[in-house]
């Protein structure tokens, strides 16, 4: 199932409250690197002993729009997901969320989509595209996941930070010029 949603200014009361206290758990905190090459994968230790991935590319190559994504598919086998969340690190504030028991995807100020795969929890994913950061910016994003174990009913919340950020237009076209040139010299 993959739902689609563009930006929406409006949140009801029940979608906010949710939000609010899902953030007041303190889950565990997990944090990335500042540095980056284009289109790079985190891979990094989780609560569960295992580990997530995070991903953060530019958006059908334009260096403008980064694609940021949360899934948790990297969890182990017996692993499932009852909820993901993707946010704003500073301010906490919720840009796209899935909540797998009642199969439903909501979107705040961004451009995001939701896949959702019934038959294995953990290939479910929020993408979500960040427009408004200015060269060479740097922001935080985080994925909130609540996971379960087997048929336990204990769950257990794994939390993690991605440095997103937009390259220098300038950067870029000399790297690419850089490329192109020691292709010819070889």
């Amino acid at each position: 199932m993959i739902m689609e949603l563009q930006k929406s200014g409006r949140r009801n009361k029940r979608q906010e409250d949710n939000t609010n206290a899902r953030h007041s758990l303190k889950p565990k905190r997990i944090k990335g690197q500042f540095t980056r090459p284009r289109g790079c994968s985190y891979q990094l230790s989780s609560p569960l002993n295992d580990t997530v991935e995070a991903n953060v590319e530019d958006f059908r190559r334009i260096p403008g729009v980064q694609e940021v994504q949360c899934t948790g598919e990297e969890l182990k086998g017996d692993v499932g997901i009852f909820s993901l969340t993707l946010y704003a690190a500073d301010n906490k504030r919720s840009l796209s969320s899935v909540n797998l028991v009642t199969k439903t995807c909501s979107a705040s100020s961004v451009f995001a989509s939701c896949f959702i795969d019934d038959s294995d929890t953990r290939k479910t994913r929020i993408r979500a595209l960040i427009t408004d950061l200015v060269e060479e910016e740097v922001r935080e994003f985080g994925c909130n996941l609540t996971t379960f174990v087997g048929s336990s009913k204990q769950t257990t919340f794994v939390n993690w930070w991605l440095p997103v950020s937009r390259p220098s237009e300038y950067q870029l076209s000399i790297n690419s010029v850089s490329t192109q040139s020691a292709g010819i010299n070889v």
